[in-house]
């Protein structure tokens, strides 16, 4: 390292270092890290860059603008970049590579990235690219991710929603309860039934062999009455 032999000056810095002893850095754009020594401007800017300290970017084609004056002639700009500079990107409501597209009217506040066209963000109720998907209806406020439509938030149980669901389960379980209970009185009734005949039945057997069968006919005879015979003399 040469110094001045007067003052202690540095004649020289190392690559990326500046000032007269060389203690500062060069600013980051600065093409291979090199700046003048005494005041730390770029010597030349990296591709997309220029000023001096390299601290604005252009959106030329191939990166190529002037260094100094970020002028992108005779490349042109970058879809969606505008301006001499191409430092300018398209305004609201467009896009493109002259920025003479149209942003999707479903684009909120019809802003859309200006290269794209894809809208940044979406209403509530919709998302995608171009937010013309429909949220599911179960999101909370009808609000979801704009990218891939995920719920932020769902109802929660206290939700008039959820309450119908709830209410339409109860009935569905009463209505199968008292299915059952109807079933298992008709088993009931019908097994009573069944008893009552059967006790019935067996009773009149019953009967039926406490008679004796002795084989013979009961014939009772009437006694003969006796005729009396008035005889009646007229004298």
């Amino acid at each position: 390292m040469l110094c001045e032999k007067s003052t202690g000056n540095c004649i020289d810095c190392f690559p990326g270092k500046y000032d007269p002893i060389c203690e500062q850095n060069c600013p980051g754009n600065c093409k291979d890290m090199l700046c003048e020594r005494d005041t730390g401007s770029c010597k030349e800017c990296k591709p997309g860059f220029f000023e001096a300290n390299c601290s604005k970017q252009c959106h030329c084609k191939d990166a190529g603008c002037n260094y100094m004056t970020g002028s992108c002639s005779p490349s042109g700009c970058l879809p969606g970049w505008r301006g001499n500079t191409c430092s300018e990107s398209c305004g609201t409501g467009s896009f493109g590579e002259t920025c003479s597209l149209a942003c999707p009217v479903t684009c909120k506040d019809f802003v859309c990235h200006h290269e794209t066209g894809h809208c940044l963000d979406c209403y509530p109720g919709k998302y995608g690219v171009v937010c013309g998907a429909d949220c599911p209806g179960k999101c909370t406020d009808n609000i979801c991710n704009k990218d891939d439509g995920h719920c932020l938030s769902t109802e929660s149980p206290n939700t008039s929603e959820s309450s119908v669901d709830s209410k339409m389960t109860i009935i569905a379980v009463l209505a199968v309860v008292c299915g059952l209970l109807v079933a298992a009185l008709i088993a009931l009734a019908i097994c009573h039934l069944r008893k009552r005949q059967n006790r019935k039945k067996s009773i009149d057997e019953a009967t039926e062999q406490s008679v004796p069968d002795t084989g013979y006919t009961s014939i009772t005879h009437r006694p003969e009455e006796t005729s009396h015979v008035y005889e009646m003399v007229v004298t």
